[in-house]
Protein backbone atom coordinates (compact mmCIF):
# COMPACT_ATOMS: atom_id res chain seq x y z
CA UNK A 1 0.00 0.00 0.00
CA UNK A 2 2.91 2.59 0.82
CA UNK A 3 4.53 1.73 -3.03
CA UNK A 4 1.25 2.89 -4.07
CA UNK A 5 1.07 6.22 -2.56
CA UNK A 6 4.80 6.51 -3.24
CA UNK A 7 3.23 5.81 -6.91
CA UNK A 8 0.53 8.17 -7.15
CA UNK A 9 0.60 10.77 -4.83
CA UNK A 10 0.94 13.59 -4.65
CA UNK A 11 -0.15 14.16 -8.34
CA UNK A 12 -3.11 11.82 -7.97
CA UNK A 13 -4.47 12.66 -4.79
CA UNK A 14 -7.70 9.65 -4.98
CA UNK A 15 -8.85 7.31 -2.58
CA UNK A 16 -7.92 4.00 -3.21
CA UNK A 17 -9.38 1.25 -1.19
CA UNK A 18 -10.87 0.48 1.76
CA UNK A 19 -10.21 -1.78 4.93
CA UNK A 20 -12.32 -3.96 6.48
CA UNK A 21 -11.64 -4.98 10.47
CA UNK A 22 -11.99 -8.54 11.37
CA UNK A 23 -11.36 -10.10 14.91
CA UNK A 24 -10.18 -13.64 13.01
CA UNK A 25 -7.65 -12.84 10.71
CA UNK A 26 -6.67 -16.28 10.66
CA UNK A 27 -10.72 -17.30 9.17
CA UNK A 28 -10.58 -14.95 6.72
CA UNK A 29 -6.78 -16.21 5.18
CA UNK A 30 -8.41 -19.72 5.07
CA UNK A 31 -11.72 -18.77 3.29
CA UNK A 32 -9.67 -17.45 0.85
CA UNK A 33 -7.66 -20.41 0.38
CA UNK A 34 -8.02 -22.34 -2.88
CA UNK A 35 -9.52 -19.30 -4.71
CA UNK A 36 -7.95 -17.46 -7.34
CA UNK A 37 -6.51 -14.26 -5.46
CA UNK A 38 -2.96 -13.54 -4.56
CA UNK A 39 -3.07 -12.73 -0.73
CA UNK A 40 -0.28 -12.01 1.05
CA UNK A 41 0.67 -13.87 4.52
CA UNK A 42 -0.90 -12.03 7.70
CA UNK A 43 1.95 -9.78 8.68
CA UNK A 44 2.08 -8.32 12.05
CA UNK A 45 2.88 -4.46 12.44
CA UNK A 46 3.28 -2.34 15.59
CA UNK A 47 4.09 1.27 16.58
CA UNK A 48 4.27 3.34 19.57
CA UNK A 49 1.96 6.10 20.20
CA UNK A 50 3.19 9.76 21.89
CA UNK A 51 2.49 8.33 25.33
CA UNK A 52 4.78 5.19 24.71
CA UNK A 53 1.79 2.76 24.65
CA UNK A 54 2.83 -0.06 21.83
CA UNK A 55 0.08 -0.33 19.14
CA UNK A 56 -0.27 -3.92 17.48
CA UNK A 57 -1.89 -5.32 14.25
CA UNK A 58 -2.24 -7.71 12.05
CA UNK A 59 -3.14 -7.22 8.32
CA UNK A 60 -3.47 -9.38 5.16
CA UNK A 61 -3.67 -7.56 1.62
CA UNK A 62 -4.80 -9.13 -1.71
CA UNK A 63 -2.90 -7.82 -4.81
CA UNK A 64 -4.88 -7.70 -7.96
CA UNK A 65 -8.56 -6.22 -8.56
CA UNK A 66 -11.40 -7.15 -9.89
CA UNK A 67 -12.04 -5.74 -13.09
CA UNK A 68 -9.88 -2.69 -12.10
CA UNK A 69 -11.89 -2.77 -8.76
CA UNK A 70 -8.98 -3.11 -6.17
CA UNK A 71 -9.68 -5.59 -4.20
CA UNK A 72 -9.91 -4.34 0.31
CA UNK A 73 -7.41 -5.24 2.65
CA UNK A 74 -8.40 -7.01 6.17
CA UNK A 75 -7.23 -5.43 9.73
CA UNK A 76 -7.10 -7.24 13.07
CA UNK A 77 -6.28 -5.34 15.87
CA UNK A 78 -4.54 -7.30 18.82
CA UNK A 79 -6.71 -4.91 21.38
CA UNK A 80 -10.32 -5.80 21.74
CA UNK A 81 -12.41 -2.70 19.99
CA UNK A 82 -13.63 -1.99 23.42
CA UNK A 83 -10.42 -1.26 25.15
CA UNK A 84 -9.62 0.35 22.19
CA UNK A 85 -12.44 2.64 22.14
CA UNK A 86 -11.78 3.37 26.01
CA UNK A 87 -7.90 4.07 24.97
CA UNK A 88 -9.17 6.64 22.74
CA UNK A 89 -11.56 7.97 25.08
CA UNK A 90 -9.13 9.12 27.67
CA UNK A 91 -6.91 10.32 25.14
CA UNK A 92 -9.68 12.67 24.42
CA UNK A 93 -9.86 11.65 20.35
CA UNK A 94 -13.22 9.66 20.27
CA UNK A 95 -14.94 13.14 19.44
CA UNK A 96 -14.40 14.94 16.21
CA UNK A 97 -14.20 18.95 17.11
CA UNK A 98 -17.01 19.41 15.13
CA UNK A 99 -19.14 16.94 16.95
CA UNK A 100 -20.57 14.00 16.01
CA UNK A 101 -19.90 12.60 12.45
CA UNK A 102 -20.47 8.81 11.68
CA UNK A 103 -18.81 6.89 8.32
CA UNK A 104 -22.30 5.04 6.48
CA UNK A 105 -20.86 4.34 3.43
CA UNK A 106 -18.72 3.95 0.55
CA UNK A 107 -19.13 4.36 -2.99
CA UNK A 108 -17.45 2.22 -5.54
CA UNK A 109 -17.77 3.16 -9.02
CA UNK A 110 -17.97 0.15 -11.65
CA UNK A 111 -18.70 -0.92 -14.97
CA UNK A 112 -21.42 -3.25 -13.63
CA UNK A 113 -22.56 -3.01 -10.22
CA UNK A 114 -24.39 -5.93 -9.60
CA UNK A 115 -21.69 -8.23 -10.45
CA UNK A 116 -19.24 -6.52 -8.54
CA UNK A 117 -21.79 -7.02 -5.43
CA UNK A 118 -21.73 -10.35 -6.37
CA UNK A 119 -18.38 -11.01 -6.78
CA UNK A 120 -17.29 -9.66 -3.13
CA UNK A 121 -20.39 -10.88 -1.66
CA UNK A 122 -19.24 -14.58 -2.62
CA UNK A 123 -15.14 -13.58 -1.65
CA UNK A 124 -15.72 -12.29 1.57
CA UNK A 125 -19.05 -13.49 2.74
CA UNK A 126 -20.23 -10.39 3.01
CA UNK A 127 -24.07 -9.65 3.66
CA UNK A 128 -26.24 -8.61 0.56
CA UNK A 129 -28.42 -5.25 1.34
CA UNK A 130 -29.39 -4.86 -2.10
CA UNK A 131 -28.53 -6.19 -5.75
CA UNK A 132 -25.84 -3.55 -5.75
CA UNK A 133 -24.47 -2.96 -2.44
CA UNK A 134 -23.42 -4.83 0.45
CA UNK A 135 -23.23 -4.84 4.78
CA UNK A 136 -20.11 -4.53 6.26
CA UNK A 137 -21.30 -4.85 10.01
CA UNK A 138 -22.95 -1.49 10.21
CA UNK A 139 -21.52 0.26 6.95
CA UNK A 140 -22.45 -0.15 3.38
CA UNK A 141 -20.36 -0.98 0.03
CA UNK A 142 -22.11 0.65 -2.38
CA UNK A 143 -21.50 -0.20 -6.40
CA UNK A 144 -22.80 2.33 -8.70
CA UNK A 145 -22.19 1.96 -12.68
CA UNK A 146 -19.64 3.86 -14.23
CA UNK A 147 -15.83 4.06 -15.62
CA UNK A 148 -13.85 4.76 -12.79
CA UNK A 149 -13.80 1.03 -11.21
CA UNK A 150 -12.50 2.49 -7.97
CA UNK A 151 -13.96 3.85 -4.59
CA UNK A 152 -14.88 7.30 -5.43
CA UNK A 153 -17.24 8.64 -2.64
CA UNK A 154 -17.54 8.32 1.73
CA UNK A 155 -20.46 9.67 2.97
CA UNK A 156 -20.55 10.84 6.53
CA UNK A 157 -24.00 11.63 8.88
CA UNK A 158 -23.46 14.57 11.17
CA UNK A 159 -25.85 17.08 13.04
CA UNK A 160 -23.52 19.57 12.38
CA UNK A 161 -25.04 22.11 9.19
CA UNK A 162 -22.09 23.18 8.13
CA UNK A 163 -20.43 20.28 7.57
CA UNK A 164 -23.61 19.13 4.81
CA UNK A 165 -22.74 19.03 1.65
CA UNK A 166 -19.75 17.45 -0.97
CA UNK A 167 -16.33 18.15 -0.25
CA UNK A 168 -14.29 16.60 -3.28
CA UNK A 169 -10.13 16.67 -2.44
CA UNK A 170 -8.44 15.36 -5.65
CA UNK A 171 -10.16 12.52 -7.34
CA UNK A 172 -12.11 11.97 -3.77
CA UNK A 173 -15.77 12.88 -2.97
CA UNK A 174 -16.60 13.66 1.09
CA UNK A 175 -20.41 13.45 1.62
CA UNK A 176 -21.74 15.15 4.92
CA UNK A 177 -25.35 14.39 5.59
CA UNK A 178 -28.01 15.21 7.98
CA UNK A 179 -27.72 12.78 10.88
CA UNK A 180 -31.42 11.04 11.27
Amino acid sequence: MAQRALTYLPENEALSRVAIRTSDLDAVAASLQGSSLDVSPIKNGSRTDKNGRLIEWRMMTIDGDYNGLPYPFFIEWKEADADRLKDFQNKGITEHPAGPVTLESAVFEVSNPEAAATHWHTLFNLERSGESALSVGDKTFIFTKGRGNRLTELRFRTANEKLHGKLTVGNGTYVFMKDS
